[in-house]
């Protein structure tokens, strides 16, 4: 089976030419047959749109997961934000109600809930990004959401994901 590597946050603007090589390199020694990115890759110069972008997003899942959910038993879901509150975590904490909106799509993670609370023999695992505090969220008994840690000019892999 394929083994995956799980990348967040990385910040590629943070680092020199040579930096970025060593980092491809890592990456390229680490023989895994995919790399798949959540988070940050760059600095974008306004966040303007991404509200209308991340609605976009939650339509679309909405109208996917139902297929999903009845082929498969197990689903990957990569995400640049965390889809909930549990899952946005920075230095150490769970984001506070002021921050949340800017660290979180609750759309998708309504979307995410609904669906997998009513196929309760299904399980989603989350991947995600953008807050750069790293942990575990269950959701729900079929529902787990990672979140990658970061730190700038410091990318690192994840986590390396044996798929089966």
């Amino acid at each position: 089976m394929p083994d995956l590597l799980w990348l967040t946050d990385i910040h590629l603007d943070f680092l020199d030419t040579d930096g970025r090589r060593r980092f491809f390199r890592r990456i390229g020694e680490s023989c895994a047959d995919g790399v798949v990115v959540t988070g940050d890759i760059g600095e974008a110069d306004t966040v303007e749109g991404h509200l209308a972008e991340l609605a976009e997003a939650a339509a679309h899942l909405s109208e996917a997961l139902p297929g999903a959910l009845a082929r498969y038993s197990r689903l990957l879901v990569l995400t640049h934000v965390p889809p909930f509150r549990e899952a946005c975590r920075y230095a150490g904490r769970i984001a506070d109600g002021d921050h949340l909106p800017h660290f979180s799509s609750q759309v998708v993670g309504e979307v995410l809930e609904a669906h997998l609370r009513a196929n309760p023999s299904r399980f989603a695992t989350v991947l995600c990004g953008h807050t750069h505090g790293g942990g575990k969220a269950e959701v729900l008994p079929n529902l787990t959401v990672f979140t990658g840690a970061a730190d700038y000019g410091r990318p690192r892999i994840q986590k390396v994901l044996h798929l089966s």
